[in-house]
């Protein structure tokens, strides 16, 4: 059956393309951390974007969180 091995090789070729993706995107933040730690720590990625997601959203929802959560949540 030449397709099942055909369909076997294009996922596989997939899966390494999708690991190699995600490596390259883990790489990207893990050096962008890194420079962001050594020059300026709340200036990270993960620090902004995260503060840019709080400020966004809805204070109805910001409020359950905290009622839920609690405000030590870091």
């Amino acid at each position: 059956m030449p397709g099942v091995s055909s369909f076997r090789r294009i996922l596989s070729r997939a899966a390494r393309g999708a690991l190699a993706g995600l490596l390259a995107a883990f790489t990207a933040l893990a050096v962008a951390e890194l420079v962001a730690g050594l020059v300026r720590p709340a200036a990270g990625p993960v620090t902004v974007v995260g503060g840019a997601v709080i400020d966004r959203t809805p204070p109805s929802v910001k409020d359950f969180a905290i009622r839920t959560f609690g405000e030590n949540d870091k």
